[in-house]
């Protein structure tokens, strides 16, 4: 049994999907998202033809480049395959991100480092981030 099949907020976890590669990504502002999303993905899931089923919710920073003055966000987003039960809807399709990550191994996942029913605070950090992008 999966953690995930017990999991007491089904669905936060992919609410709250930031991106980092040896710090957060920033995406340019003057350039279409989804075709950045698609330029940052896995080999694997290019291989595949998956898509990157994320959209921003907020954002979370903003920078300019001082050489070329282009400007630059970060995001949170949340998968658009989400079910109203918590579940992926995708399941078959879903991107390397979704199949390499382990439940309970990192934030956003609520059970990080052992918490269960919210005590560490999880799931209230999270409910922020999702109600601010309301």
């Amino acid at each position: 049994m999966s953690l995930c099949d017990s999991c007491y907020a089904p669905g936060q976890c992919c609410k709250n999907i930031r991106f980092f590669a040896g710090g957060e990504v920033s995406f340019r502002i003057d350039e279409d998202l989804k075709a950045q999303l698609l330029n940052h993905r896995p080999e694997e899931d290019k291989e595949a033809g998956r898509k990157m089923p994320f959209v921003p919710v907020i954002e979370t920073s903003r920078s300019t480049d001082p050489e070329s003055g282009r400007e630059y966000a970060s995001y949170v987003f949340r998968c658009s395959n989400l079910t109203t039960e918590g579940r992926c809807g995708d399941y078959e399709n879903r991107p390397q991100l979704c199949r390499v990550f382990e439940p309970g191994s990192d934030l956003p996942c609520v059970h990080y480092r052992g918490a269960e029913g919210g005590e560490s605070g999880n799931l209230e950090f999270i409910g922020a981030v999702v109600e601010a992008a309301d």
